[in-house]
């Protein structure tokens, strides 16, 4: 869950062009001087965030108070289909991560009151950085990247110094690239480039103080009526299950439905015995999503056997402008209830289903996979590729 939240939250750029002060100070010691730092101060930042999408720059902007073991970081992305809000609040005992996006708004509840274990763990970096469970966290990134001091940028104000972080051999993560003040240790800049070498997007702290006194009210939160609410246990356990082969749905019978395509025809899943089915539920404003979908519709084009489906929750017109935009021909069907999902348990986005000819639930995967993954899981279920 970690290296999830370390690859959904962390944001990225190019590499600089500037000329860098060599530097004998390692990682380590950086991130030991982080450590030490936060344990002795409160913390207030605000920051603003650009990241590319398929070609779709989406802008955010947010801020952050920390006065452990209290915490807070808000940041709300401007997009084509109205605001999306992200929100983390912790009184220390329960941390709530919060979406509210125009679909509604989901809070997932942590317990953080009791001693930390192997599932326990910050939910966005800049919780982390602020020291909130800072140690586990940075001993993950040591764990899982080769980290490397670059040098000190000494034409940034104020001076910083510049990390370079590859992940190690068999860790599907991206690169990333700190900026990290050399005086006080909190990150100025977070970013992060796709496999390929491509930016991501950008983190930049806009400002920052230190030894605040928040009001202890906005570290209180208090679901509204039609909030989703999910516990983080239940969202852990589905995960546990699903790295070691098995989920609540797996091997089970693939809950029935009948839903309407964007174009208002009927599909019925009943309707497709004989064949393997791949059911993807998704939304035009989740970047792993928008990151899928190609491959989701690499897999649509002529398959013999194999039906692919996928389940959109948001208005038929937005989901429409959005697959004629990128081109894409695959079948979407509208959720607009959330009843299906709910049904097939998707807590998370996307969440891809793959269904034997018998109607046999035989692979649910949560999160980005590849159209090689894809069809390798097709392929395990007895589909011939």
């Amino acid at each position: 869950m970690l290296l999830t939240s370390i690859a959904s939250c962390i944001l990225v750029v190019s590499s600089p062009l500037y000329a860098l002060t060599p530097a004998s100070t390692t990682a380590p010691e950086i991130f030991e001087s982080i450590i030490e730092e936060v344990e002795k101060r409160s913390t207030q930042f605000a920051f603003k965030q650009s990241t590319q999408i398929m070609g779709v720059t989406i802008n955010g902007s947010g801020r952050g108070v920390y006065q452990l073991p209290k915490s807070r970081t808000d940041l709300t992305f401007e997009t084509p289909i109205g605001n999306i809000a992200i929100k983390t609040i912790s009184d220390g005992n329960t941390l709530w991560q919060v979406e509210e996006t125009p679909m509604g708004t989901k809070a997932i509840r942590h317990d953080i009151s009791g001693p930390l274990d192997g599932t326990a763990t910050p939910v966005d970096p800049f919780m982390a950085f602020a020291g909130v469970r800072t140690r586990k966290f940075l001993d993950t990134i040591l764990k899982n990247f080769n980290a490397q001091v670059l040098g000190v940028d000494e034409s940034a104000t104020p001076s910083v110094y510049v990390l370079s972080l590859k992940p190690r051999e068999g860790n599907e993560l991206p690169t990333l690239w700190l900026e990290i003040d050399v005086q006080d240790a909190f990150p100025r800049t977070i970013n992060i480039f796709a496999p390929d070498g491509q930016p991501i997007s950008n983190t930049t702290i806009t400002e920052l103080t230190f030894d605040a006194t928040p009001d202890e009210a906005v570290f209180k939160y208090i679901p509204g009526p039609n909030d989703q609410v999910v516990d983080a246990a239940d969202i852990i356990g589905r995960e546990i299950q699903n790295h070691s082969g098995e989920s609540s749905m797996e091997g089970r019978p693939a809950p029935l439905f009948t839903l309407t395509d964007l174009d208002g025809k009927t599909v019925s899943l009943s309707s497709l015995k004989g064949n393997h089915v791949l059911i993807d539920f998704w939304a035009t404003w989740c970047q792993p999503c928008r990151k899928a979908l190609p491959h989701i519709q690499a897999l649509s084009e002529n398959r013999e056997g194999l039906v692919v489906l996928t389940i959109n929750a948001e208005p038929v017109s937005v989901a429409r402008s959005f697959v004629q935009q990128y081109g894409y021909t695959f079948t979407t069907l509208v959720d607009a209830d959330h009843a299906v999902s709910t049904r097939y348990g998707v807590t998370a986005l996307p969440t891809t289903f793959i269904i034997t000819p018998d109607g046999t639930v035989a692979k649910q995967m949560v999160g980005y996979h590849t159209e090689p993954q894809l069809k390798q899981a097709l392929t395990s279920s007895g589909l011939s590729m």
